[in-house]
C-alpha cells in the first residue's frame, strides 16, 4: 500500500518542478508588476512545497530601470563606473540563480512520437529562420522542447536561439540540460562553457585594464585630447593611464629644458640657417606618439565579430511534412 503513495508523492513533486520551471521562464520575461506579482506568489507556494531555499534568490530578475545619462565630471564618472560594477555582478549572480532553476529535476525520456513531433517543429523552425521570423522561431523550439524536454539537440538548439538573442540564463539553462540528457554532447558542452565564461567576463570586465566603458568613452576621449592618459584614469584603467600621464609630463618638462634647441628646430623647419641639438627630436616624436596611440585606444571598436554558431543535428532524421 505504501509504494502506490509514494509513486504518487514523487509525481507530484515532478510536476511542481517542471510547474516551476514554467513560471520562472515565464517570470525571466514578462514586465507587468501584476501579473509579476501573482507568478512570484505562486513560486514562493512551490519552493516551500519542495523545500527549496529562497533566501538567495531575492534578487531574481527584475525589470531594468533607465539610469540617468551620467555627467562628464571626474567625480560622476567614477560613481558611474562603480554603479555599473555592481549592476553586472549582482545581474550574473541571479542569472546563474535562475539557471539553476531552470535546469533542476527530472527530464523525462523522449518517446519516438514525440521525438518525431519534435523534429517536425524543428523544422518549422528552421523555414521561419530563413524567413527571419525570430518570434515564431523562438516558439516553435521552445515547444519543441516542451514535447520533448529529454532530446539533448533540442535543447541544443534552444540554447542556440537564447545565446544569439543575448538571454543569457535561459542559455545557460538550456545548455546545461543538453548536457544533463547527453554527457557525450561535446557541441553543448563547449557552448556551456562559453555562455558561463561570458557571464563571468562580463562581472569582472569592468575591473580590467583594458576595458573602457562606453558612457564615459567620449569624455575620456575629450580629456585624452589635451592631457593623454588622463582620460584612461577616469574610467578605470589606472596603470594605462599613469604610465602615458607620466611619460607625457616626463616628455614636457624635457622641451622646456631644451626650449632653446626647440626653437632653433622649428626656424630650422621654416628655412633658417641653425644647427640644434637634434636630441630635441626625441620627446617630440614620443609625445606623438603616446598622442596618436591614446586615440587610436579609444576609437578602437568596442565589439568583435559575432562567430557562427554550430547548428546540431535534428533528432530523429525524418522527411518534412
Amino acid at each position: 500500500m505504501d509504494q502506490p503513495n509514494s509513486e504518487n508523492v514523487e509525481l507530484q513533486e515532478a510536476e511542481m518542478r517542471a510547474e516551476l520551471a514554467r513560471i520562472s521562464q515565464k517570470l525571466y520575461s514578462i514586465e507587468d508588476p501584476d501579473v509579476r506579482s501573482a507568478l512570484k506568489a505562486r513560486v514562493a507556494e512551490l519552493q516551500l512545497k519542495l523545500g527549496i531555499d529562497t533566501s538567495r534568490l531575492a534578487a531574481e530578475i527584475s525589470v531594468p530601470q533607465k539610469q540617468e545619462a551620467p555627467k562628464t565630471g571626474m567625480a560622476e564618472l567614477q560613481a558611474v563606473l562603480e554603479m555599473q560594477k555592481a549592476k553586472i555582478r549582482q545581474q550574473s549572480v541571479a542569472e546563474e540563480e535562475m539557471a539553476e532553476i531552470l535546469v533542476d529535476g527530472e527530464i523525462p525520456t523522449p518517446t519516438a512520437s514525440d521525438l518525431e513531433a519534435a523534429d517536425k517543429l524543428v523544422q518549422q523552425a528552421r523555414v521561419e529562420k530563413m524567413r527571419n521570423n525570430a518570434v515564431k522561431v523562438r516558439e516553435l523550439l521552445e515547444e519543441a522542447a516542451r514535447v520533448a524536454p529529454g532530446s539533448s539537440p533540442v535543447q541544443e538548439m534552444l540554447g542556440d536561439e537564447y545565446a544569439e538573442r543575448k538571454q543569457s540564463a535561459k542559455a545557460l539553462a538550456a545548455y546545461r540540460r543538453a548536457v544533463k540528457i547527453d554527457p557525450k554532447n561535446v557541441n553543448a558542452e563547449r557552448k556551456l562553457a562559453q555562455v558561463a565564461l561570458s557571464i563571468d567576463t562580463g562581472a569582472s570586465m569592468v575591473t580590467d585594464d583594458s576595458a573602457i566603458p562606453m558612457a564615459s568613452q567620449k569624455a575620456a576621449l575629450f580629456i585624452s585630447i589635451f592631457f593623454p592618459g588622463l582620460g584612461h584614469i577616469v574610467v578605470g584603467q589606472k596603470t594605462k593611464g599613469w604610465t602615458i600621464l607620466g611619460l607625457w609630463l616626463a616628455s614636457t618638462a624635457w622641451l622646456i629644458l631644451q626650449w632653446g634647441d626647440l626653437a632653433k628646430l622649428l626656424a630650422m623647419a621654416g628655412g633658417g640657417r641653425v644647427h640644434p641639438n637634434l636630441l630635441v627630436l626625441v620627446p617630440v616624436m614620443l609625445m606623438l606618439i603616446l598622442f596618436v596611440v591614446t586615440l587610436a585606444d579609444f576609437k578602437k571598436p568596442q565589439e568583435d565579430a559575432r562567430k557562427p554558431i554550430d547548428r546540431p543535428r535534428p533528432p530523429v532524421d525524418l522527411p518534412f511534412e
